[in-house]
């Protein structure tokens, strides 16, 4: 994936959005409803990574909902 985005942050992100299409089953299923929408395997490893985000920003936020888990 070097080249395709522009900083590392970036880079790292998209690796692990990348990983997490294919082991979380909550966002593979997501990564596998847009690729059957017909939408580019780039913009759905964008939306993976910005449901990373958001989900990181979560645990930050309400670390205790992850605990209960």
């Amino acid at each position: 994936m070097t080249g395709t985005f522009s900083s590392p942050i970036t880079e790292g992100l998209s690796m692990a959005a990348l990983v997490a299409s294919r082991h979380n089953p909550v966002l593979k299923a997501l990564s596998q409803r847009l690729l059957l929408a017909g939408k580019p395997k780039k913009l759905a490893l964008t939306v993976l990574m910005r449901k990373l985000i958001l989900l990181a920003n979560r645990l930050l936020k309400y670390p205790a909902l992850f605990l209960a888990i």
